[in-house]
């Protein structure tokens, strides 16, 4: 079987990096000659009761300019080259949730005992997932990124971004789970705070 990969949407996060491009205009306007800011001053304040110029909004420029700058270029290498986010393989599969600079997180074929998808409730919000569960809990990361524990031995990764839809990535690595060696037998999908979804 050939290798089945996920890969981040790269409009999806660009469109969310987009949000550095008024970040790093206000930041340059605050350092420079305060044009924008000085006539958004005007509009809701009283000018001769306001001033702009104290260090701290100094300092919170330059953050704002740095923030803003870092997201503008996220955004573009995403666009170029989306990240992995989830890859099968014939050693296993790869998990982007250990931090943006990380190397994946390993998971061997005989190690995983079931996998599925569904939803998590999210204050209200039904977040799409893809849940792995393991042999052993100690398989999987302390403090993941982009995903949260279920119980101790299942690991449901969030989905929203990926440009392949949660159920198809679930049935994908699914399939190639069937094909390998069963080292256990199939669970049931942890209940109660993952959604199944109707397959």
């Amino acid at each position: 079987m050939e290798p089945f990969v996920v890969r981040r949407s790269a409009w999806r996060m660009w469109g969310v990096s987009l949000l550095g491009v008024p970040m790093v205009i206000v930041a340059i306007d605050l350092l420079g000659r305060q044009r924008l800011t000085e006539k958004l001053r005007t509009l809701l304040f009283q000018p001769d009761a306001t001033q702009l110029t104290e260090p701290r909004e100094t300092v919170w420029a330059v953050a704002l300019l740095v923030a803003g700058l870092l997201a503008c270029a996220w955004g573009l290498k995403e666009l170029l080259s989306p990240s992995k986010v989830l890859v099968a393989d014939e050693a296993g599969i790869q998990l982007k949730i250990r931090g943006p600079l990380a190397r994946p997180h390993h998971l061997a074929w005989e190690d995983l005992v079931d996998v599925g998808s569904g939803t998590v409730d999210d204050e209200g919000d039904h977040l799409p997932v893809v849940w792995f569960r393991v042999a052993d809990g100690a398989l999987l990361p302390d403090n993941p990124w982009g995903a949260r524990p279920i119980d101790d031995r299942t690991l449901a990764v969030l989905a929203s971004d990926w440009e392949t839809s949660h159920v198809a990535a679930a049935e994908a690595v699914s399939a190639w789970a069937l094909s390998r060696p069963q080292e256990h037998e199939l669970e049931p999908a942890p209940e109660p705070e993952i959604i199944p979804d109707d397959l």
